[in-house]
């Protein structure tokens, strides 16, 4: 409800405004865009329509963090940048006050982004097609649901331990390598076949570049039974047969470098 001024039109111009948890002071300053200034030092400047935020306006919030964007019905709606007190920033669409749709996060600290993630919102998780950044290099490349990594056919990039990059296409469930996939050492070496917990565990096949490869049954990443020789002629027509530009599960060029 308000108390207080409106013009001709019926149009707020000063006065308060009273909510079921808390009051605010409203005046509609000379640019005619209005002020509401919160019981408990949030802050709003930006348009309205009767005694709702409704357009372009910018919150800044008592304890730091900042908004400037959208607004229907009194909540975030429409593209917007959110800014954290304690680094982060978000850009990107909002719906119904939470990001939903296409945006950008950005993992702050210091002043330096540290990790990044672009693709779909849902309710302020990460939903759909994304592509995220993590702080040790780590680039994946895939589907999320309900803010955790959720794909088949994922495309990840990993820091190698000797240094350089390996690569994975394959599934993952619940933030892990799961399921089928192949993973691309950054030494040439090539394992195919079945994860779990991030590791080969299943039947899978090792590739080696200088020969030597095995199939068999993996179990937390060792392989430990069932354990066949390969051929030299499949090693040959196995590594003729991959192209590190293309995914091997889609058939189509990698969509990270």
């Amino acid at each position: 409800s308000f108390i207080g001024f409106v013009d001709r039109e019926g149009k707020l111009k000063k006065g308060r405004l009273f909510y079921d948890a808390r009051r605010a002071a409203v005046e509609r300053n000379d640019d005619g865009l209005y002020v509401i200034t919160f019981s408990n030092g949030d802050r709003y400047e930006g348009e309205m329509d009767g005694l709702q935020r409704q357009g372009e306006g910018k919150m800044v919030y008592a304890g730091g963090d900042t908004y400037e964007g959208g607004f229907a019905n009194d909540r975030f709606h429409g593209y917007g940048v959110y800014q954290y007190a304690a680094g982060d920033r978000y850009e990107g669409s909002f719906s119904a006050g939470k990001k939903s749709g296409e945006g950008k996060y950005f993992w702050i600290t210091g002043g330096e982004i540290v990790a990044q993630y672009e693709g779909g919102f849902l309710a302020d998780r990460r939903e759909g097609y994304g592509v995220y950044t993590a702080a040790d290099g780590t680039v994946y490349a895939g589907n999320f649901s309900q803010d955790v990594k959720e794909d088949k056919q994922a495309e990840v990039l990993i820091p190698a331990n000797g240094g350089g990059m390996d690569r994975y296409f394959g599934g993952y469930s619940k933030d892990v390598r799961s399921g089928f996939g192949y993973y691309f050492y950054a030494t040439g070496n090539v394992y195919v076949g079945y994860f779990k917990n991030n590791k080969p565990d299943g039947e899978g096949t090792i590739y080696f570049v200088e020969g030597g490869s095995h199939s068999g049954t993996f179990v937390d990443g060792n392989l430990v039974e069932n354990v066949t020789d390969v051929s030299k002629e499949e090693e040959e027509a196995f590594f003729a047969s991959v192209d590190g530009k293309i995914n091997p599960l889609t058939g189509q060029k990698r969509k990270i470098p």
